[in-house]
């Protein structure tokens, strides 16, 4: 502070070499430090690695230091990180390295990584995910989109994808070469699948969606496979809020996760792979088509056995009607009889008293009395054959109206009527058609309609 003692003057190299000194006295040992890799700065052709680690509190950067991993030692630290996590090192990432502070007179101060801790990344990931489905389920909103009603036929599917993913490509070639490729109709939302830029991507597509629901039953998020630590965007919260709220059933095959991410849990459907996910869609199919084919052999059994058991009950109950008219036919002509014989007695007996006590009197008005008391039970007779044959009459009426009801009910299951609602069916060699590969070129079809029939050629077939 003396102003005139002579001035000392150092070289910069001076000062440098100083600090280098002062720092590698004082930080001679190694320290584990926490923070996240905002940039990760590989040259593949060198082999080292020069990560920008920074510290992050409300948003807001409040530490920012550069580091280095020589070749060798990035080499392994990079591949102990993907055997715990399936991930390598990237960007964004979350992570506990242990480092020792270096001083270069050129580069500065610097961090040199020497070795990293995997279980704190996957720890870090875990706590995140339990804060933000905490937070959902807090809010009510946990099962919203499993609540909505999935259709068995996903016909019009918007994905979310990357169309140059292996993902996105085995799931549309699955679909392709499907039994039913023409049902199914996707439409592709891009969206970065991975890194913090995810979130908002994925966000943003679903939005999109959400003005053209109309024109979908449902929604997929695809991906292909990966580790742990390449899934750590679908433990957003913000994703998972999305999905919840989103008015169309959400289905994802986002990878091979051995623990299901936020999106994963709230989504409607969660489907391991893409190639999961395309089966489950063509499963629909199959399972639609095996209900209809047996709705139309139940129908079919149906409607012959049921005719078969009105029709026997008829005859059953005119046997038993012919049988009780005969039966009641004797038993009538057994009373007349009777009543004949009765009468005959009388007429005899009440002759032989006339005979003994006038000789005879009045033979012709007795024998008029008799004639008429025939005459009288010969009509009841009469009445009463006309009166069964009339109830019988009207129980056949009564059965027949019956049957035909039962005959309407019958047609209403027709298969006819399905042919009514703009199905139609296809006939080769009076079988119906199910399969393509059932045909060659050259075949004689016949299409049924409602209101027709048309005949057609095949002139190829396509798998």
């Amino acid at each position: 502070n003396n102003p005139a003692a002579p001035r000392k003057i150092f070289a910069l190299s001076q000062l440098a070499e100083s600090l280098r000194v002062h720092i590698d006295r004082t930080f001679s040992g190694s320290y584990w430090i926490t923070a996240e890799i905002s940039k990760l700065n590989h040259y593949p052709q060198s082999g080292h690695c020069y990560p920008q680690l920074v510290e992050k509190k409300s948003g807001q950067i409040v530490a920012d230091f550069r580091a280095f991993i020589l070749n060798s030692r990035f080499r392994e630290i990079n591949a102990k990180f993907a055997a715990a996590t399936g991930q390598t090192l990237t960007d964004g990432m979350q992570m506990l390295c242990r480092c020792k502070v270096s001083f270069h007179a050129v580069y500065g101060l610097s961090l040199n990584i020497v070795d990293v801790e995997p279980s704190y990344t996957l720890g870090e990931m875990a706590r995140m995910r339990q804060e933000a489905l905490d937070r959902l389920k807090k809010e009510g909103i946990f099962s919203q989109n499993k609540s909505l009603a999935l259709p068995m036929l996903i016909r019009r599917m918007a994905v979310i994808s990357v169309e140059t993913s292996k993902g996105y490509h085995d799931f549309t070639e699955i679909l392709a070469n499907s039994d039913y490729p023409s049902a199914i109709k996707i439409r592709l939302f891009p969206a970065l699948l991975q890194g913090d830029a995810a979130v908002g991507s994925i966000i943003s597509a679903l939005e999109k969606i959400k003005k053209a629901a109309g024109q979908f039953d449902a929604v997929t998020i695809i991906r292909g496979g990966g580790g742990e630590v390449g899934l750590d965007c679908y433990d957003n919260y913000d994703m998972g809020r999305a999905v919840c709220m989103f008015p169309l059933p959400v289905i994802t095959g986002i990878g091979h996760a051995t623990n299901l991410t936020v999106v994963e849990q709230v989504a409607h459907k969660n489907l391991i792979t893409p190639t999961d996910l395309a089966r489950f869609i063509t499963d629909g199919f199959a399972r639609f088509g095996g209900r209809i084919e047996s709705a139309i052999r139940s129908l079919s059994i149906f409607r012959k056995g049921s005719l078969q058991v009105q029709i026997a009950h008829v005859r059953q109950f005119e046997f038993l009607l012919q049988k009780a008219i005969k039966a009641r036919q004797i038993q009538e002509k057994s009373i007349l009889m009777a009543f004949s014989r009765q009468g005959v007695t009388a007429a005899q007996a009440a002759m032989r008293e006339a005979q003994k006590n006038l000789r005879i009197r009045y033979p012709q008005q007795v024998a008029g009395i008799v004639r008429q008391r025939i005459r009288d039970r010969h009509a009841d007779l009469t009445d009463q054959s006309v009166a069964l044959a009339h109830l019988s009459e009207a129980l056949v009426k009564s059965q027949d109206h019956h049957v035909q009801l039962l005959s309407e009910k019958v047609k209403l299951l027709d298969p006819a009527n399905t042919l009514k609602r703009g199905y139609s069916l296809t006939l080769s060699g009076g079988k119906i058609v199910r399969n393509a590969a059932d045909l060659q070129p050259g075949d004689e079809l016949e299409t049924i309609f409602a209101n027709g029939r048309a005949e057609s050629t095949v002139k190829k077939t396509t798998p």
